[in-house]
């Protein structure tokens, strides 16, 4: 019995072996990179390279809130990184051709290869709404690009205060650079969060496979739900300004650079505190907590 699974797992690898070394000396003999492409225009279940990167630019736009949908990465970029020393998280190659004119407050760039949809947006009542495509599922992906093919939208909001973030993209980054906003929900799987120094009054994040990595000013509160990732939390706001609830079912937990370790069961670990929350559920992956008066000792 076990030998004939493992000749069916060992027959399934070779198959899957000569498809995959057909495809590749199939798109090598019929052109190249160029010749998978126009290959790829003819089958919905072959993906050829992104091709050259396009940039549309929005000017003065008048948003307060952002909402996104559909495959899309995002970048959120406040005053602090409206500068040349950083590169957004984006590929050199972006970040490089950004950094030759530095975008004004209120911008919102659409970055997308030429063979790419581009994300449609439009702004209703003060709601930035960006939507991407749906994930090509089953498309086998023929990409030999430095480029991921995703489609990024970075948006410039300078020192504006945003009222509501809500995006809701698999497979795809949010990142959030230096800006403040007083509500933001994130959800999506297979894909990290960011931030680095902003401020925020309540925190949503529910993921699924979803690394997440915050640092800034945390009030209200800040509420994480994810699995088989890792949770970092680095606050500048005292510990005893949070009541804490953590469950990391599986994983460690450290507190206090280290003042606080669980590494067993059960996993847990709360306290009192106020008036903000810091509440974190993490199945299968490790969950450290900082704060502001032990963060840099």
């Amino acid at each position: 019995m076990i030998m004939n699974k493992l000749m069916k797992f060992f027959i399934i690898c070779a198959i899957t072996f000569v498809v995959g070394l057909g495809l590749c000396l199939g798109g090598v003999f019929s052109g190249g990179v160029d010749g998978i492409n126009k290959v790829a225009e003819d089958h919905d279940w072959l993906d050829g390279s992104p091709g050259k990167m396009q940039i549309e630019t929005l000017s003065n736009q008048d948003f307060e809130s952002v909402e996104v949908t559909g495959q899309v990465e995002m970048v959120f970029v406040g005053a602090e990184f409206m500068t040349t020393d950083s590169d957004w998280h984006l590929p050199d190659s972006l970040a490089s051709t950004i950094k030759e004119d530095i975008p004004e407050e209120g911008t919102v760039l659409i970055c997308h290869g030429e063979n790419v949809a581009a994300p449609e947006y439009n702004i209703e009542d003060g709601v930035l709404k960006i939507e991407g495509g749906a994930p090509d599922d089953g498309v086998v992906s023929m990409n030999f690009s430095s480029d991921d093919g995703v489609p990024k939208v970075v948006v410039f909001c300078g020192d504006r205060m945003l009222k509501n973030i809500t995006t809701s993209n698999n497979w795809c980054d949010v990142v959030m650079l230096g800006i403040a906003f007083e509500n933001a929900s994130i959800s999506g799987s297979d894909n990290d969060v960011f931030m680095e120094a902003v401020q925020s009054e309540n925190l949503k994040i529910d993921g699924n496979c979803t690394d997440v990595q915050l640092h800034g000013a945390f009030h209200g509160t800040v509420d994480v739900t994810t699995n088989d990732a890792d949770v970092i939390i680095e606050t500048s706001v005292n510990r005893d300004k949070y009541a804490v609830d953590i469950d990391a079912e599986y994983g460690d937990i450290e507190l206090d650079n280290g003042e606080i370790e669980i590494d067993g069961y059960p996993w847990k670990y709360s306290c009192e505190g106020g008036p903000n929350k810091i509440i974190v559920k993490n199945s299968c992956g490790d969950v450290e907590v900082f704060y502001g008066d032990t963060l840099y000792q």
